[in-house]
């Protein structure tokens, strides 16, 4: 038992750094890759910026929906053949998309690519993973990532690119820890067999919210020719959610609770 323990607790580390690397080549495109076309797509077309960054929220708001369904098809059928799948209408769509001139056809495209692709692969992979870590606080971890969120708006006071350089890192971590405490909470509230569909609802709501976010820094962008004010609403916004993370674990962790030790 102690050798098959062991050897599972090895392996499992194969997995995660294989859902990793699949995540980060996913990922990266559907929710932030978008990011490196908004001004040659809007210098190219003359197009505002808040409809270039349309074309970043239906991906997003596909992915935020096709959760839901491939979720639940991973919990059916497994992880393997869905993330397969989810991969393979990811590449056809951005080949298809090098095609595309009008902005509904990148609307489209990269919805397909959110709703049938990403989606194929982040709550079945984020699900996956679950299953062989043994689960801790989320809401722990998620103190540690809300905090960073208010970082954000650090960047508008950055004016040098070695800076940029230095701080973005910075706020991508504790930006990452918002997975991870999400990933916690959902396992260890969910049985095995229904995870994938669950991760899909509960980060429905996550992509809806960074979905809007983007269509709101583009047309704020558009309003006052610049970002501080997109910065200053999303560093504002990280102030609630520490503040709702804060009162959760208050609420759960209260100072009369009697802990299982002392029981």
């Amino acid at each position: 038992m102690r050798d098959r323990t062991s050897e599972l607790s090895g392996y499992r580390w194969i997995v995660v750094s294989a859902a990793a690397l699949i995540l980060a080549l996913a990922m990266g495109s559907i929710v932030n890759g978008m990011s490196a076309y908004v001004v040659p797509l809007e210098n190219l077309h003359g197009w505002d910026r808040a409809d270039v960054s349309l074309i970043n929220v239906s991906g997003i708001m596909g992915l935020a929906f096709g959760g839901l369904l491939m979720g639940s098809i991973a919990d059916q059928f497994g992880t393997r053949l869905v993330v397969l799948f989810g991969s393979t209408v990811m590449g056809l769509s951005y080949l298809i998309s090098a095609l595309a001139d009008q902005l509904w056809q990148y609307y489209l495209l990269m919805f397909i690519a959110g709703f049938f692709g990403a989606a194929g692969i982040f709550a079945p992979i984020m699900s996956l993973v679950g299953k062989w870590f043994p689960i801790g606080a989320g809401l722990a971890i998620g103190i540690a990532a809300a905090w960073m969120t208010l970082l954000i708006y650090g960047f508008i006071l950055i004016d040098d690119l070695s800076a940029f350089y230095i701080y973005a890192p910075i706020y991508g971590f504790g930006y990452a820890g918002v997975m991870t405490g999400v990933l916690a909470t959902v396992a260890a509230h969910t049985p095995p067999a229904q995870r994938g569909f669950a991760m899909g609802v509960v980060t429905m709501f996550g992509w809806f919210g960074h979905a809007n976010g983007g269509f709101l820094g583009g047309y704020l962008y558009d309003m006052t020719n610049s970002y501080a004010a997109a910065y200053g609403i999303a560093a504002f916004a990280g102030a609630l959610n520490l503040l709702v993370v804060v009162t959760l674990l208050w609420k759960i962790r209260g100072p009369g609770e009697t802990s299982p030790a002392t029981a």
